[in-house]
């Protein structure tokens, strides 16, 4: 089996870089020895090219493909230059400001034996520059006073993602109202075919994959595409340091209208399409899950991989040093789950050594 890692750029050299680093790192594993990187440079400043050129190793696999300031067409050249490149039996699309987990590419070998034609990830860690609400109940933990690691439990979480997300037809709502469904990670040799015809939005700001998850949930009830989401918190770190001034602009009062063109263009996209959807279940969408203490020490290279993001990456803000995993350390003992206690143990020992 042959894999593509593509990681998308069109900013942040820098994070790119680092980026790139979480992928590499891994290829020398047994479970990934035929796996190859390329880096697809989709921005509209004409230097940005030069940037990744003299940050990243000399060898890089770089292509620069063409770009119109928004996400989904860069995207779909990833999913261009995978169609062209026969070689490769499975692409992973990694954005280049998020990272890749320490075992993810080790992890993604379980999945793979399903023969998945489109692999999502259900929902992930996510690494913010501000401390969540005094209200929130999720986990977190504070790194160098500098990044906060919102920690998913999957016991948590996948009820969560059900009732949420689950709850929001998505052809009753306006698309600011929603969130993507799941984050399309992995596609199949067959799910880029002419008569499959799976592609990213490119006319729109935020939601370029929400028509992924729709178009890739339809084949599935149809029979033409094996799709599965992944409940595996091990897999993908979302930067959500490097996003916060998008979403923040996207979502700003002023810009009002912005947002009605955008679900304007999402309702004409949907119109008199997807009717095997139209009686609203995400119930009905498969899911995969190894578990998320299926491997000894994980929690604890998590947050050896996240105390090095948090050293290397450019951040001008300072968080108090605070967490609350008291509220997973609670669920364990209170559900028995002893395995994932001693694991958080083994991790929050080692920040505490490490400070």
């Amino acid at each position: 089996m042959h894999i593509l890692v593509s990681i998308l750029t069109s900013s942040k050299p820098d994070l790119a870089k680092l980026c790139h680093d979480s992928v590499a790192s891994q290829l020398h594993s047994s479970d990934s020895s035929k796996t190859d990187i390329v880096v697809i440079v989709n921005s509209t400043n004409p230097d940005h090219i030069t940037d990744i050129r003299r940050i990243l190793p000399p060898g890089t696999n770089i292509q620069e493909t063409e770009s119109n300031g928004k996400p989904g067409k860069g995207h779909n050249s990833i999913l261009h230059y995978f169609r062209s490149q026969p070689q490769y039996d499975y692409c992973v699309i990694v954005d280049g400001d998020d990272f890749l987990y320490p075992r993810a590419l080790s992890r993604l070998q379980h999945y793979l034996r399903y023969e998945p034609d489109i692999l999502f990830v259900a929902f992930h860690d996510i690494l913010q520059s501000e401390l969540p609400p005094p209200n929130s109940n999720v986990p977190f933990i504070t790194f160098r006073n500098k990044c906060v690691l919102s920690y998913n439990v999957e016991e948590f979480t996948v009820g969560e993602w059900h009732r949420i997300k689950g709850a929001i037809n998505p052809f009753h709502k306006p698309i600011d109202q929603m969130n993507s469904y799941a984050r399309p990670f992995v596609f199949s040799r067959k799910s880029v075919t002419e008569n499959i015809d799976i592609y990213y939005d490119e006319n729109v700001e935020l939601y370029d994959d929400f028509i992924v998850f729709l178009k890739a949930f339809e084949l599935h009830n149809l029979g033409k595409l094996k799709t599965y989401a992944a409940v595996d918190t091990n897999l993908y770190l979302y930067n959500s340091t490097s996003q916060n001034a998008a979403t923040k602009r996207f979502f700003a009062p002023e810009n009002a209208q912005l947002r009605q063109l955008e679900n304007e263009h999402y309702q004409s996209s949907i119109r008199n399409r997807f009717l095997t959807l139209k009686q609203w279940g995400l119930k009905r969408f498969p899911l995969l899950e190894l578990g998320q203490t299926s491997d000894p020490g994980e929690f604890l290279a998590k947050c050896q991989f996240v105390d090095n993001i948090s050293a290397n990456i450019r951040l001008q803000c300072m968080v108090p040093q605070q967490d609350n995993m008291d509220i997973i350390l609670r669920y364990c003992k209170e559900t028995g789950n002893q395995a994932m206690y001693d694991e958080l143990i083994r991790g929050l020992e080692w920040l505490v050594q490490r400070t």
